[in-house]
């Protein structure tokens, strides 16, 4: 398997690759599509070439090769990254292995374009659709009204006026309490436009202004959240990146 690691995460297929048929329900493509262990391999690779650590606190774990409750093992991916490999383990194990929403979102937005991209839709919309009906199966929902039934739960009751005075008192409480109000003021301080711009000075003594953290870590190959922390001082630059000063300053005013 060849695989070609450009800027922004793209990682696409360059040679042969994986051959045989794909488990049901989706068929075998025509063009190549890497087996979702060997792309998460190929990320992994790509990390350590750019000096990017992926941990718990800027990656997602990924199940690999087997998807969660069929294996343990696993490595831990950039969001966009585990959307794509999600996909690709929807076919090498015949079900669905990812999260919709999440990987609506990434087909829509992606920072790259994969090689098999439309390949990538079909993928999604054939496991998505029968995701939806297995869930709408007569089976399930007669599990799910046992669950319910279980644990005291009737539709009546879900409806009930009590009920959901209850949860909406909860709702206010935890509103007006110090941790909604700490994580009001996250969201609002992410919403804020920051007014200050990221100076890196290089080993060779050049210094670059760069007006946001996105645009820094685009001219170093970097992930943004990398960027951040460096500016805060939890993680040096290694690998190519070692030596390089990386600071947040004040815009300079007319």
């Amino acid at each position: 398997m060849l695989y070609t690691c450009c800027k922004s995460g793209k990682i696409v297929a360059t040679g042969v690759g994986f051959s045989g048929d794909f488990p049901a329900p989706y068929k075998s493509p025509k063009s190549i599509m890497l087996p979702n262990e060997e792309f998460a391999l190929a990320c992994l690779r790509y990390y350590e070439e750019q000096g990017i650590v992926v941990d718990a606190t800027n990656g997602q774990f990924a199940h690999c090769p087997l998807p969660r409750k069929m294996g343990d093992k696993g490595y831990y991916l950039l969001w966009e990254h585990h959307q794509h490999q999600g996909l690709l383990q929807s076919v090498d194990v015949g079900r669905c292995c990812f999260f919709g929403p999440a990987v609506l979102k990434w087909l829509k937005e992606c920072d790259y374009w994969p090689d098999n991209y439309f390949e990538l839709w079909d993928i999604y919309e054939e496991f998505e659709a029968a995701f939806r009906q297995l869930t709408r199966s007569p089976e399930v929902v007669e599990k799910r009204k046992k669950t319910w039934k279980e644990k005291g739960y009737t539709a009546q009751h879900l409806r009930d006026g009590d009920v959901r005075k209850r949860a909406a008192q909860s709702m206010r409480d935890f509103w007006n309490s110090e941790e909604g109000m700490r994580k009001r003021q996250i969201i609002r301080n992410r919403r804020a436009p920051r007014a200050r711009t990221i100076e890196i000075e290089f080993v060779n003594g050049r210094v670059g202004t760069y007006s946001c953290v996105k645009l820094a870590a685009l001219a170093l190959g970097v992930a943004p959240t990398t960027v951040s922390r460096w500016i805060s001082g939890s993680n040096s630059p290694q690998g190519r990146h070692k030596g390089l000063k990386v600071r947040e300053t004040e815009p300079l005013t007319a």
